[in-house]
């Protein structure tokens, strides 16, 4: 997994094969432990990952 800062987020990005889905996925800041989890369950899910932290999760990712 190589960790990269995009507009100010820490952002986690694994890249599994150029030719495979890629599924965007935010989450709270400091959610590692949760992340490797996931990350974990979905081994053998073939597809890479765009992982981005919030520091808000209800601002930023609920609709009203």
């Amino acid at each position: 997994m190589k960790t990269i800062e995009i507009n100010g987020r820490t952002s986690h990005i694994i890249i599994n094969g150029a030719d495979l889905p890629t599924i965007y996925w935010g989450e709270m800041k400091n959610s590692s432990e949760t992340i490797e989890k996931v990350l974990a369950l979905c081994e053998d899910v073939k597809c890479n990952y765009i992982i981005y932290e919030v520091e808000d999760w209800n601002a930023e990712f609920s609709p009203w």
